[in-house]
């Protein structure tokens, strides 16, 4: 003991000592540190300014880098666990906000790679564009292959760092699980996504145009194709031949068993369709195992695909469980997700985050008037209530009604507290004083297993607290004794005495 609180003395003296003297030698820090300011010439001292800043985004970069690349390995693998899937070999569906993104990023010069797994840098990207511009009039068209190439390039990288160092089974040699497998990516897209996609570029090519057109008319001395390239407009006008390339790249998923046979059918059917139901559609079909009308290549994890898509509208639509894959810029990466862990989408469509709905107010009054038997029916095994709530399991339920009946999701809380003899009796019976509702009846007649606590709460609250400050605490005031002596009245008595 006596050792412990030496130690624990020396600490607090060093500690001590060295805030001391950091606010002692703290301003002679500053008179250095402004010295040799004054020493070096400007421009050093702003090429070392700046090699600050690139060090500390620098850093910042390889944080943000190396939480994403957790990230995805513990969702990868939390996936590949619940769904059973290969390691070596995933199933990717691209929904057309993606593509779009993807096409933006490409245009913008957003892709800053290496070249890894195949993939071009985005100038090559690019020069490979813009040179194939003049090609494309003679009626060649070779640019199909390098926004393909760089997205498969994204898709490898963050795929293999998320797979990176898995367990393999005991089945297989020690000698095949330290060699490391390639990753197969199959990526597919919809004849809705085409449609979407095609709708959307034109969508944007056309406000560019009166964008443009606008600029012209305002200003008098340029022409039309001098504000184009002032405004930017060789910079939109790629994004339709990447949106085109990207589609040729990927594979369609055709449908099976249809009337139409014709493409001018399939295509015409497919436009009338919402996008966001038909690959909701395909996902529920692919993930129940059933034959279905889809052509698409079997192969490993032919049940399971993820789903490639900035749409929120896209999100909603989809089951909880289903796997998504969302595309960031500045810098250009991949974030896989899992639907149900991300947001929370009621009926009426509004997103609203999961930790935003977990008050305990709101979450009792969710489950309504209903009797803590009905509260059962409410969850299923996993835990989550059918309306897309987190709710609790019957291990937790049982535990908390074993605690108090106001803990129940059921029961509703007390306005006020028991004060007084009536509200402790109530409190004796389990049942609160302010809420008689039948369900809370029902959850008190099993709280009563805790007689032993509340008997025990019972005779502490039924002490009659002393009320008034304490005596021994109260400083008690002087009282000064003044005698007032009247001078004229004794002058009387004397004379009467005479």
């Amino acid at each position: 003991m006596l050792i412990l609180s030496f130690s624990v003395f020396a600490s607090t003296f060093l500690f001590r000592i060295c805030a001391l003297s950091f606010f002692l030698f703290f301003p002679l820090f500053i008179y250095l540190f402004t010295y040799i300011f004054k020493l070096l010439p400007p421009s050093l001292l702003l090429l070392l300014l700046l090699l600050l800043v690139f060090a500390v985004k620098g850093y910042h970069n390889m944080k943000r880098r190396v939480l994403r690349a957790h990230a995805n390995k513990r969702r990868l693998r939390i996936l590949s666990a619940e769904h059973g899937l290969c390691l070596d070999s995933y199933n990717i569906l691209c929904d057309a906000s993606f593509l779009r993104a993807v096409g933006h990023a490409i245009c913008n010069n957003n892709f800053s790679m290496g070249g890894g797994g195949g993939g071009g840098t985005s100038s090559g990207i690019n020069n490979n564009i813009n040179n194939n511009k003049n090609n494309n009039k003679n009626g060649i068209s070779e640019m199909h292959e390098p926004p393909v190439r760089t997205l498969k390039a994204l898709m490898h990288e963050t795929f293999a760092a998320a797979a990176s160092q898995t367990t393999q089974s005991d089945s297989e040699p020690a000698e095949k699980s330290k060699q490391q497998k390639g990753i197969n990516l199959s990526l597919y897209y919809l004849p809705e996504t085409a449609t979407a996609l095609r709708r959307m570029v034109q969508r944007e090519e056309k406000n560019d145009v009166e964008k443009v057109t606008n600029r012209g008319s305002k200003g008098h001395g340029k022409s039309i194709s001098s504000a184009s390239h002032a405004g930017g407009g060789m910079k939109k006008c790629g994004l339709g031949a990447v949106a085109e390339a990207l589609l040729k790249g990927l594979m369609c998923v055709g449908y099976q068993n249809r009337e139409t046979t014709s493409t001018a059918e399939v295509s015409s059917e497919s436009g009338g369709r919402n996008e966001g139901k038909a690959v909701t559609q395909f996902i529920t079909e692919v993930a129940s195992g059933k034959p279905h009308g889809y052509s698409v290549h079997g192969g490993k994890n032919a049940n399971f695909f993820f789903v490639a898509t900035q749409s929120h509208d896209v999100r909603r639509l989809l089951p909880a469980d289903s796997a998504l894959i969302r595309l960031t810029t500045m810098p250009t990466a991949l974030w896989i997700e899992r639907n149900g862990d991300s947001f929370n989408y009621e009926g009426s469509g509004k997103m609203n985050n999961r930790d935003a709905n977990s008050s305990n107010y709101n979450h009792n009054k969710s489950y309504g008037s209903s009797g803590s038997g009905d509260v059962h029916n409410d969850f299923h095994c996993g835990g989550v209530r059918v309306g897309g709530h987190k709710g609790l399991s019957e291990a937790d339920i049982a535990f908390m009604r074993h605690l108090s009946a106001n803990l129940v999701p059921g029961a509703e809380p007390p306005l006020k507290r028991a004060r007084g003899f009536d509200n402790i009796k109530s409190v004796t019976d389990g049942i609160p004083h302010v809420a008689k509702g039948k369900s809370q009846r029902d959850a008190a007649v099993t709280s009563r297993s805790g007689d032993s606590s509340v008997s025990a709460f019972v005779k502490h609250s039924s002490r009659r607290k002393a009320r008034g400050p304490n005596p021994l605490s109260v400083k008690k005031k002087r009282k000064r004794e003044v005698l007032r002596v009247d001078v004229s009245a004794s002058q009387r008595k004397k004379e009467r005495k005479e």
